[in-house]
């Protein structure tokens, strides 16, 4: 899969859209994503996620949140330290 958009020009592109599309085929979201405060959309189809770190729910903005194909593990996320 992949694209032959950098990471950085993704991220660049991300800080004044305020969204990204990652889809690399990739088991984990890279920080650099994870740290646009001002992101609003998400897609992360076509990874190989397991699961969705903590720090993806410190993203305030986000609105939209696309993780279709996928490699996600159902389970129980414990949300009460979460403000929002």
């Amino acid at each position: 899969m992949g694209n032959s958009v950098s990471l950085a020009d993704r991220v660049e592109r991300a800080r004044k859209t305020g969204s990204v599309t990652y889809s690399e085929d990739k088991k984990e979201i890279p920080k650099a994503i994870l740290q646009l405060t001002n992101l609003h959309s998400l897609d992360l189809n076509d990874n190989a996620l397991s699961h969705l770190p903590p720090a993806l729910f410190q993203l305030a903005k986000l609105k939209t949140l696309s993780v279709c194909r996928n490699r996600l593990v159902c389970g129980v996320a414990d949300l009460s330290d979460h403000e929002g």
